[in-house]
């Protein structure tokens, strides 16, 4: 509590009083259902208590995108969902948050790979309408479990690219500098 309390003082409550700003925005727009956006505002604020304006950046990166790719989709996203993609996000930003050098950029990581699992799965179907087992195996009906597209696979690395970049952006110190090869 006493690093939650000095993170808030040093960056002058500028990460943390956004959290609840974007959280009312997500559940105003429609993207997510007032629980969804409560458990969004949990999340988002251990993440920003961690990785400061930097986790806070790629989680926007993967509301942002995720939303933009998932309008198709007529139901709000819920307090499970927003558990769902950001829970091991929430685990290395408290492991920042106690000192661990790699925790932002875990942080990064655990947010790349939910964008890109909501990218390939919302655009590889749109994209592509014979997914495959694994890219090369037999035709599966679009939506099936373990149905990979070609196009869905190269959309969700380029969208799990896009989550740390947001982050370096924002002034993401990766906890490499310093560390002999």
């Amino acid at each position: 509590m006493d690093r939650l309390i000095a993170f808030a003082l040093a960056d002058g409550l500028g990460p943390v009083a956004t959290v609840p700003l974007i959280a009312l925005g997500a559940w105003w727009t429609g993207a997510m259902s007032w629980r969804g956006a409560v458990g969004g505002f949990v999340i988002g604020l251990a993440i920003t208590a961690g990785a400061g304006w930097a986790g806070l950046a790629m989680l926007g990166s993967l509301l942002l995108f995720g939303t933009l790719v998932s309008r198709r989709s007529a139901r709000r996203r819920s307090a499970l969902q927003a558990f769902c993609n950001g829970a091991a996000a929430c685990v290395a930003a408290l492991a920042a948050l106690e000192g661990a050098v790699w925790g932002v950029a875990a942080v990064g990581g655990a947010l790349s790979v939910a964008l890109s699992d909501t990218v390939s799965g919302e655009l590889g179907r749109r994209l592509d309408r014979r997914p495959r087992l694994l890219l090369f195996g037999p035709v599966l009906p679009s939506g099936a479990d373990g149905a990979m597209s070609a196009a869905g696979t190269l959309l969700g690395a380029v969208a799990a690219a896009a989550v740390p970049a947001f982050g370096m952006f924002a002034g993401a110190s990766w906890g490499w500098s310093g560390v002999a090869w």
